[in-house]
């Protein structure tokens, strides 16, 4: 299954979300492969994040290689260079493309709900403005399908922690609790709170886009909450 932002693709950029029968985890090896013949874009510039839950993004330069230790322990990656394709792998956590048409400019952020409470997202948005001079004002965001309310369910030590790195409108965002042996269960809108989190820091309402569709619930989608999967959806985006 391949989805697409319509406004995107009106702007000519590729990108996609890939999932079933693909596995774009770091376990298929074939990977590179599949992304350059699905979007037409070059595998030997194909980059990706080490993706361990950090709010640390990179920016891809025009001679940086892969294996360089700057990509190591990151979570985003931003670039203006042509040609570049940026890929984060997901299986219910937010993969988050961004895009600044007047500056040329684009990031792929991987945000679990680790990434969302140390607002790895507006980081992103802060290295955009630092390293290509980006307005908040022109940047779009665009959600990828991942894991809703529906079934994003915590305990009281995440909340915990939201509320310690966010505060107590974390609280806000609770649709659900429940007891089951004598443990409280929340259910978290993590989608609701990264989308607030971002026009609370100057991101325009209208400039952002949500596929709206819980990977969870839609059993074409790769979940690891779902049945502990290791396959993965792909997020890939080029310029």
């Amino acid at each position: 299954m391949i989805k697409k932002f319509e406004i995107l693709n009106n702007y000519g950029i590729k990108h996609a979300f890939i999932s079933m029968p693909y596995d774009l985890g770091p376990t298929n090896l074939n990977r590179k492969k599949e992304i350059a013949d699905i979007l037409q874009v070059d595998e030997n510039k194909i980059f990706f994040s080490n993706q361990c839950h950090t709010s640390s993004v990179q920016v891809v330069k025009k001679k940086d290689t892969l294996d360089m230790k700057k990509f190591d322990n990151n979570d985003g990656l931003i670039t203006n260079v042509k040609g570049i394709t940026l890929l984060t792998y997901v299986a219910d956590c937010q993969g988050i493309f961004l895009y600044d048409p007047v500056k040329k400019v684009i990031g792929n952020i991987h945000s679990g709900w680790k990434g969302v409470s140390e607002k790895i997202v507006i980081k992103s948005i802060d290295k955009m403005i630092l390293e290509f001079n980006s307005n908040k004002k022109d940047i779009l965001c665009f959600f990828n399908p991942s894991i809703h309310a529906c079934h994003f369910e915590i305990e009281s030590d995440v909340l915990n922690i939201f509320k310690q790195k966010i505060g107590n409108v974390v609280e806000k965002y609770i649709v659900l609790t429940k007891k089951i042996k004598g443990k409280n269960k929340y259910y978290l809108d993590l989608v609701k709170l990264n989308k607030d989190l971002l026009i609370e820091n100057g991101i325009l309402e209208q400039n952002i886009f949500i596929l709206d569709e819980c990977t969870y619930c839609n059993i074409n989608y790769h979940s690891y909450r779902r049945n502990k999967t290791s396959k993965r959806n792909g997020c890939v985006i080029s310029l």
